[in-house]
């Protein structure tokens, strides 16, 4: 009974320790160039730091209602840039500074795409992805 007990804690402990974000596929991407970022994916920059991106939530005006700021499209990550592990959140307005959480990396968006047009019916749809660039200045 205690080595089945053993064997199963250690199969847990093997199981857990193999799943690094080296297992998870990643969306090679490149400094200083366009990609399309979707939620539920992982992002790796050719020195081996990678960017998760959770959730992509809709924070703009709703169609046809009268706001005083357009809004933004709000990023919810994780990521590990040169050992440095951070799990945050910003902006795609331009009134943001666009950091990741570790200097010098900055990451910008160049457009939204929504899944349906903003409609009467659907005035605030679902982001399918975005443009952006991630640079290290």
């Amino acid at each position: 009974m205690k080595n089945t007990k053993l064997l199963i804690a250690l199969f847990a402990i093997l199981t857990f320790l193999s799943c690094d974000k080296s297992n998870l596929e990643c969306n090679d991407i490149d400094y200083g160039k366009l990609f399309i970022v979707e939620a539920n994916n992982i992002y790796c920059l050719p020195d081996g730091n990678y960017l998760e991106v959770k959730e992509l939530d809709n924070q703009f005006c709703p169609y046809n209602f009268a706001c005083l700021w357009e809004g933004e499209m709000i990023m919810y990550f994780s990521l590990n840039f040169d050992g440095q592990e951070v799990d945050s959140y910003f902006g795609s307005s331009f009134h943001h500074t666009p950091t990741l959480g570790v200097l010098p990396y900055e990451m910008i968006f160049t457009d939204v795409k929504f899944v349906e047009p903003p409609s009467i019916e659907v005035p605030s749809p679902e982001i399918a992805y975005a443009l952006a660039k991630i640079s290290n200045n």
